[in-house]
């Protein structure tokens, strides 16, 4: 096949997320998990094999919230099965560095979104390439493939995803070499040791014949497990009845992976925590070409296990306590303050409620001095504002009367304007008397006119 456009491979994942979504049984979710992952040798070309890989792990960091905790393991197992036929692909490429920078370099980056499968994957993947790819794996491969990894760190805000990559990738790294797993051997039988004499101790000195018989038992249960071993090698993941995977040792370039971390922590859009990390890391891969173990338990003169922590978990444990004293002094101080505030707000009413002679008593004599001429300011204002209506009453030309609005609307006057209605009525009077007058003037103007004329007429009649 050579490929299907970025929509189409999509939606075919979206088809078998929720295939595998309703298988049941292990038996059947096992052997449906490879079946989907080998679909991956379908296609011949890398660009559509990148692009079919990419829409696998979208698809999962998309749908992965919403796993329940029912299923949640079947589907990391479909996750495990898929990266290590990814790498199985890149494998019958002869591991060409087109093939790991398009398939193996680049899962991290297609999980950003869901943390849980980004710390699955982290979990999983040097356990997977280490399986396909095992101790023929040149050390180049190797640190392309973790070179993601680093720029991660880098630029990580996550501090789970950033513990998760220092201690599944460049820790697991380190115990993966020579030294390392020399280290842990002499720890695990150190171990045994401190077992064996504590059981001594308490059960004493026991029969020959029974050491005996324990011995020859013992024999034969190391041998059994030498053969064991044997039929197992081929074991890619551990099942029931004490089948175990046993995982090949990878090679690594320690001067590579201290000159990538050194590299990554140069970078100036590092913070200051990724900073010490990494420097930290790039610090221990060199001590470890030189030959001495960075994870081991250094013990002091005095005979004292990890006596170099001690100081920094305490140095941390006093930060923390610290920083939640004053948390817990801060929030005190805001309820205090709300407190306070609520008390503020409850009297104010209170305040303005209190009869203005009990402030004035209450006020100093200087406040007295100064406030009573505004005092009688008010009282002049408030003599004007009530003469204010007897005025506009006795107008006689306004066009409202007294128990009419301008709206048409009737309102009973009050007592205080029905007074200077009867003045506008007497004033109607004096004009009806002054018009009366003024009739009688007319009458005796003319009176005096008539009376000449009836002299001159008396004039007449006499000789």
């Amino acid at each position: 096949m050579n490929g299907l456009e970025r929509d189409e491979t999509m939606r075919l994942w979206k088809g078998l997320f929720y295939c595998y979504w309703m298988s049941d049984k292990p038996l059947i979710q096992e052997e449906l998990a490879e079946n989907i992952s080998n679909m991956v040798h379908c296609f011949l070309l890398v660009d559509a094999a990148g692009e079919f890989v990419r829409g696998f792990f979208v698809t999962h960091a998309r749908e992965w919230v919403g796993i329940d905790k029912f299923r949640m393991d079947k589907f990391m197992m479909l996750v495990r099965r898929f990266l290590r036929q990814t790498f199985t692909y890149a494998l019958r490429k002869e591991w060409s560095a087109e093939v790991v920078e398009a398939l193996c370099a680049r899962p991290l980056e297609w999980c950003a979104g869901s943390l849980g499968l980004q710390l699955h994957v982290t979990d999983v993947y040097l356990e997977e390439l280490a399986k396909v790819g095992g101790e023929s794996l040149p050390a180049e491969t190797v640190l392309a493939c973790v070179k993601p990894f680093a720029a991660e760190l880098a630029a990580s805000r996550e501090e789970r995803l950033r513990a998760q990559i220092e201690e599944r990738v460049f820790k697991h790294l380190m115990r993966q070499t020579d030294l390392g797993i020399a280290y842990e051997e002499m720890e695990e039988e150190s171990e045994e040791e401190e077992g064996s004499d504590d059981e001594n101790e308490k059960d004493g000195s026991g029969d020959e014949d029974a050491d005996m018989l324990n011995g020859d038992e013992s024999d034969d249960d190391e041998g059994e497990d030498e053969e064991e071993e044997e039929e197992q090698n081929g074991v890619l993941d551990p099942r029931a009845g004490r089948v175990d995977a046993v995982i090949p040792q990878l090679q690594t370039d320690l001067d590579g992976m201290s000159k990538i971390l050194f590299d990554a922590a140069s970078s100036k859009a590092v913070g200051a925590t990724q900073r010490k990390t990494l420097y930290g890391l790039s610090k221990a891969f060199e001590k470890l070409k030189a030959g001495d173990y960075p994870l081991s338990a250094e013990l002091s003169d005095e005979g004292d296990d990890d006596a170099e922590e001690l100081p920094s978990i305490r140095n941390m444990a006093k930060e923390r306590s610290e920083a939640d004293l004053k948390e817990i002094a801060k929030s005190r101080e805001e309820k205090k303050n709300y407190r306070q505030f609520l008390k503020e707000k409850r009297s104010a009413p209170s305040a303005k409620k209190q009869p203005a002679d009990e402030n004035e008593d209450a006020s100093s004599p200087k406040d007295d001095a100064e406030t009573a001429p505004v005092m009688k300011a008010k009282g002049k204002k408030k003599q004007k504002q009530k003469k204010k209506p007897t005025e506009k009453v006795e107008t006689p030309s306004s066009p409202v009367k007294a128990n009419q609005t301008s709206n048409g609307m009737e309102v009973s006057p009050p007592e205080e304007v029905r007074t200077p209605v009867t003045k506008v009525k007497s004033k109607k009077k004096k004009k009806k008397q002054s018009s009366g007058d003024e009739t009688a003037e007319k009458e005796k103007s003319t009176e005096e006119v008539m009376t000449p004329s009836s002299e001159s007429e008396s004039a007449k009649k006499l000789p």
